[in-house]
């Protein structure tokens, strides 16, 4: 083995060694573009549960708010049991916070404005592709949904 390296190093050619690294340069680019699309795969992944676990929490506070008598914590914990498996898919629901507030009047007294957000900060942990795709090594995704919870007066189903 080191008699064929040792010959491989001798050459006079310059062909075998050129070759090398010109090969060398052209993988080192294709493995960094692979890592870069690793990365991009992630975020666009993370970015899409996110999207969805936003929509869940907002249908659950639409549908619990009146039912938990108005209750804005009794409706968050309903809406984190709801959104936690979803929230596990894309890197873990202990990296997102989830806050439900009353959002404006509105003309209808059992009607009540709901702002859902969810804000996530997630590790980015491809190699080299982090550094340069997520500002200091992690990626935050946010989701606003305004919804509204109707039959707080008492007169809903």
């Amino acid at each position: 083995m080191m008699k064929g390296f040792s010959r491989f190093l001798r050459d006079t050619r310059g062909e075998a060694t050129t070759n090398t690294l010109g090969f060398a340069l052209t993988w080192f680019v294709a493995f960094f573009v692979f890592l870069m699309n690793v990365q991009l795969g992630q975020l666009f992944h993370r970015r899409d549960v996110v999207d969805h676990a936003a929509a869940i929490a907002a249908d659950v506070a639409k549908k619990t708010y009146c039912m938990k008598e108005e209750d804005k914590s009794a409706t968050e914990q309903e809406a984190k049991k709801a959104i936690k498996n979803v929230l596990d898919s894309g890197g873990g629901n202990e990296a997102c916070k989830l806050s439900i507030s009353e959002k404006g009047g509105s003309s209808d007294p059992g009607a009540k404005g709901l702002e859902v957000k969810l804000d996530c900060s997630f590790d980015c942990k491809v190699p080299i592709a982090a550094q340069v795709m997520c500002k200091g090594g992690t990626s935050e995704l946010d989701a606003k949904i305004e919804t509204v919870a109707l039959g707080c007066d008492g007169k809903g189903s």
